[in-house]
């Protein structure tokens, strides 16, 4: 009896210790499936954005306006995931439009291709839907959506200066999806309606950004 005693308590005590070993793999594999990059430094750190080559707007339907002066703007980075841009204007925009100003935006770091560590910021309104709205011929026109504008460098330690560029090509913003902290791919898209007829396309944005913050900031993926 003692035997037996024995052997199902040393049964038991295993058991016990695979059960452990497994949860301690699950909470790992959990933990390493919601990795998303962040900013480290010390928050909040406010930045100066400056957009010196203008934007192009295009959109699937064909319409295409270039606006020949750059937006500036300010925001701060509020924490590891999280931050905030001001109004912006793009100014200059030809004949039929004569400015287009980006909303009060929040900005969250994503991975858009989590195996080769790419990173973008995910630009979305901080309140509503619209991310821009429009001065073109006699009307107030809007875009509305998210958008996806990578950015470099990251695991830099001692950086302040950080380049975003957004890419769109005939309407069709690259990148278009990011993966979320689960793991699922999240589609990202805007569109847009630049004479205000209430008549929505898809459309895209292409612009370069310097982003410079006060303090030494790391984005790390």
């Amino acid at each position: 009896m003692r035997l037996y005693g024995r052997a199902y308590r040393s049964r038991l005590g295993l058991a016990v210790v695979v059960m452990v070993a497994f949860a301690i793999m699950a909470t790992s594999a959990a933990s390493a499936s919601a990795a998303q990059p962040e900013f480290k430094g010390s928050f909040p750190d406010k930045y100066a954005l400056t957009t010196g080559l203008g934007l192009v707007y295009e959109g699937q339907g064909g319409a295409t306006v270039t606006c020949r002066e750059g937006g500036s703007t300010t925001g701060s980075i509020t924490g590891a995931k999280t931050g905030s841009m001001n109004t912006m204007t793009f100014s200059n925009c030809g004949t039929n439009c004569s400015k287009i100003t980006f909303a009060e935006l929040e900005l969250t770091p994503v991975y858009t291709n989590k195996a080769t560590k790419a990173v973008s910021l995910l630009l979305k309104p901080k309140t509503g839907t619209t991310f821009a709205t429009t001065s073109c011929g006699i009307g107030k026109g809007e875009i509305r959506g998210s958008l996806l504008v990578p950015i470099t460098p990251t695991n830099v330690i001692f950086t302040k200066e950080f380049t975003l560029k957004a890419n769109g090509e005939r309407g069709v913003q690259i990148p278009r999806e990011y993966e979320n902290e689960k793991g699922e791919k999240i589609k990202v898209a805007l569109e847009g309606d630049l004479f205000g007829s209430k008549t929505f396309e898809g459309c895209s944005l292409t612009f370069t950004s310097k982003l410079v913050t006060e303090k030494y900031l790391e984005l790390r993926a």
